[in-house]
C-alpha cells in the first residue's frame, strides 16, 4: 500500500537488540505491517521482524521494542523505526454528555 513508502528504510538482515520494554507478535505477514503495528504503539521506537520463527501457518513474528539498541547481524530478520507518527491524529477530548 501506499502507507508502506513512508516507513524509514529497513536493515535487511539485521536484529536490534534492545534491553527494555519489548513486545511480540505472531503471524505478521511482512516487515511493512510490523512497522505500522509499531507506529501504533506509542513506546514503540524500533521493530524487528523474523521471517521465520517456526510457527505453523504464517511462521513471521514481529517483536516491538523500546529503542533500537545495538544492531547485530542475523538473517532472515527484517529491522527498522516505525514511521513517524503524526499528531495531528489525536483525537481532541470530548467531554461526554451526561
Amino acid at each position: 500500500g501506499d502507507f508502506a513508502s513512508s516507513a524509514p528504510p529497513m536493515d535487511i538482515d539485521y536484529d536490534y537488540h534492545y534491553e527494555g520494554w519489548g513486545t511480540n507478535y505472531d503471524h505478521i505477514p511482512d516487515p511493512e505491517f510490523c512497522a505500522g503495528m509499531c507506529q501504533g504503539v506509542e513506546k514503540c521506537k524500533a521493530y524487528t521482524w523474523v521471517k521465520d520463527a517456526g510457527l505453523d501457518g504464517c511462521p513471521s513474528q514481529c517483536w516491538l521494542k523500546g529503542g533500537v539498541g545495538y544492531k547485530k547481524k542475523k538473517k532472515g530478520v527484517v529491522s527498522g523505526v516505525p514511521p513517524p507518527r503524526q499528531t495531528l491524529v489525536e483525537v481532541p477530548k470530548i467531554k461526554a454528555k451526561e
